[in-house]
């Protein structure tokens, strides 16, 4: 197991609340995703893979491991309500 000694009460506060974050948004992405079946699946096991870094000596990488899946899931998920409409320019993304 990791030190966790060396990690700062904030840093251990992100231990905490990321893997929540990405559960949760793992779970918005099963239920309301627009997202193919490879895609999904693929999050699930990039999520489930990722505790493997617990063990490593490091856990900042686990912490920041995290974070970039927030911001993946929540990216592919959202992405079509982040981006307006295009102005003249085709078609842009265009909900069926």
């Amino acid at each position: 197991m990791p030190d966790l000694s060396s990690l700062g009460l904030v840093a251990f506060a992100f231990l905490v609340i990321l893997p929540v974050v990405s559960l949760v948004l793992l779970a918005v992405c099963w239920l309301f995703g627009d997202l193919g079946l490879a895609v999904k699946v693929t999050f699930t096991v990039v999520f489930l893979a990722s505790f493997g870094l617990l063990f490593t000596k490091v856990p900042q990488l686990f912490i920041a491991a995290h974070a970039l899946l927030c911001l993946v899931i929540g990216f592919a998920v959202f992405f079509t309500y982040w981006v307006p409409p295009s102005k003249g320019r085709g078609r842009g993304i265009v909900r069926g």
